[in-house]
């Protein structure tokens, strides 16, 4: 069983990025509690994340991952 397969909580950071939106998805999908944060700037993936009820936190303050995240994955962008 791979590391994806095991975590429970998913953190994304750059979570509104159009790959890591995505992958958001389809992680929700398999069951995961997914949550990220990102910058406070519209992206055209905020509709799609809002959509599949995906909470996206504003800022990277390291303070407010949830104490339960099992798995970060970040983008290359931050």
């Amino acid at each position: 069983m791979n590391t994806i397969e095991k975590a429970k909580n998913i953190f994304i950071l750059g979570i509104k990025g159009v790959a890591m939106a995505h992958l958001a998805i389809i992680l929700s999908e398999m069951g995961k509690h997914v949550t990220g944060a990102d910058v406070d700037e519209i992206f055209k993936t905020d509709v799609l994340l809002q959509i599949h009820n995906l909470k996206v936190q504003i800022g990277f303050d390291p303070q407010t991952l949830p104490k339960e995240t099992d798995l970060v994955i970040y983008s290359a962008a931050h």
